[in-house]
């Protein structure tokens, strides 16, 4: 009876066993090390684009620190003479120190500008009907 064995058969690829390859010829070689190089910098390139993609929007949801802003413990302060008799404040606004009233008085809408940690009145906005 005839013994076989997985040696005298032909060799199966097996991912599991190294495989002894030839080598490359230098051409191919050299191709190699150009797609090598290629990948490294086009992986290097995608990561500096997310990376700065991601700063630029952490830059952009992160609390804006160059406007000033009232102290929790400011004192009151009373701005007199902004609004004329019978006035009605529209709407309100606040950017840093900035207070922007918008009030109707007499059919017409105006909008006044304060400065809250002064009281001074900065801007009067007449607002007219575009033509």
């Amino acid at each position: 009876m005839a013994h076989t064995s997985s040696s005298s058969a032909p060799h199966s690829p097996n991912p599991s066993e190294p495989q002894d390859e030839a080598p490359l010829d230098p051409a191919m070689e050299r191709v190699r090390q150009k797609l090598r190089r290629l990948i490294l910098v086009s992986g290097t390139t995608v990561l500096v684009g997310f990376l700065a993609v991601l700063f630029a929007v952490m830059y952009k949801i992160a609390p804006d620190r160059s406007k000033p802003a009232l102290p929790a413990n400011a004192e009151p302060v009373t701005i007199a003479d902004v609004l004329p008799a019978g006035a009605r404040v529209v709407s309100t606004a606040l950017s840093g120190n900035l207070l922007a009233l918008t009030i109707e008085a007499f059919g017409a809408t105006r909008v006044v500008v304060i400065d809250v940690g002064t009281g001074a009145v900065v801007r009067h906005l007449d607002l007219g009907t575009a033509r």
